[in-house]
This record gives C-alpha cells, sequence and structure tokens, in this order.
C-alpha cells in the first residue's frame, strides 16, 4: 500500500474483489466428501485476502487523515441454498460480516467499509467452471432468470463497486448491496 501510495500520491479506497478458480477452492463438491483442508481453502484465500488487504489499506487511509472507502466483494451464495457449495457459500457470509465489523471498527476514522453481493454473472470462467462442476456431479441446475429477465453483468457488479468508493455513497458503511436483477431482495 505504502508503494501505490507513493506512486498515486495517495490512496482513496479499495475494491477487494478477491476470487479463483473454483476447482482450486475445492468446489462444487459434496460436503460428506469434501476434506476439512478444502472446505477452507475458500475461507483462507478470499476472506484472508479480503481482510488482509483491508487492514493495509486502512492504515494508509488513517495515516493520510482523510478517510476512504473500503469495498468487499460478496455473493449471493451468502444467502440462498446452494447445494455442494459449503466452503464458498460460507466465505461469502463471512466477508458480509467482516464488512460490517470492519466498518464499526474503521468508522470513527471516517473510512467506510460496504460490500457488493453479486448474483451469478454467466460471462464469467467462475460462473462457466462451477457449471461445469455441477455437471461433473451429475446436478442439473435450473435456469430461473429473475424478475429482469436476464442476469447481471460484471459492468453492473462494477458499477455497483464505483458507486460505494465513490463520494455519492458518503452516507453509507456496514451495507450489503445485491445486484441481482430482483432474484433476491429484503436481504
Amino acid at each position: 500500500m505504502e508503494r501505490v501510495a507513493a506512486a498515486a500520491g495517495r490512496i482513496d479506497g479499495t475494491f477487494n474483489g478477491i476470487g479463483g478458480h473454483p476447482k482450486d477452492l475445492g468446489y462444487p463438491s459434496p460436503s460428506t466428501t469434501t476434506s476439512f483442508e478444502h472446505f477452507m481453502m475458500p475461507l483462507q484465500v478470499i476472506l484472508g485476502s479480503t481482510f488482509l488487504t483491508s487492514r493495509a489499506v486502512v492504515k494508509q487511509l488513517i495515516a493520510q487523515g482523510s478517510g476512504g472507502s473500503i469495498v468487499t466483494l460478496s455473493a449471493t451464495l451468502s444467502v440462498m441454498t446452494a447445494p455442494f457449495m459449503a466452503g464458498i457459500s460460507a466465505t461469502c457470509a463471512a466477508i458480509e460480516g467482516l464488512t460490517r465489523s470492519l466498518a464499526g471498527e474503521f468508522g470513527p476514522a471516517g473510512v467506510r467499509v460496504n460490500c457488493v453481493r453479486g448474483n451469478g454473472m454467466p460471462e464469467t470462467g467462475t460462473i462457466q467452471e462451477t457449471g461445469a462442476g455441477y455437471q461433473n456431479l451429475g446436478y442439473a441446475i435450473p435456469m430461473v432468470l429473475p424478475p429482469l429477465g436476464r442476469p447481471i453483468t460484471v459492468a453492473e457488479t462494477a458499477a455497483t463497486a464505483a458507486y460505494l468508493l465513490s463520494d455519492s455513497s458518503s452516507g453509507m458503511t456496514g451495507q450489503v448491496v445485491t445486484v441481482s436483477a430482483g432474484a433476491f431482495v429484503g436481504l
């Protein structure tokens, strides 16, 4: 963070869009046969990286004395009953809990912490690889379109993150903003 701040002059915020290949993170996989190590993999990689990045950037933001914004990334797996996704679903829920905790801790220094909770974006490799993993398990995922009649896009998720990083959302902290084309509401 110090090198980035030195090169850019300052840091105003960060987007923690951390992920990985589903097969490398141990999903989809039946909980009855998943090793504890594979269950913990997304927690260690994704949640751990989110924590470490947030901790590093907040130190810089506090040193600058001008507040700032941290945006984390979760998925609707945190609020659904997705089979064979125990580790990554737990990770998504944990990121949302971490977001709220950090918002309470960093808020007095003027640093806002919010989360974008995105629904599946078929254009991403992650969703394509997860779908292939489900097929390998012999499990068919029913395709139900959300109320907007289409899935969300990476651009829509990125625009929400940009909003949460901007001064336009200066009154928001500790929030989980769901981008799902209406598939999940009120959560």
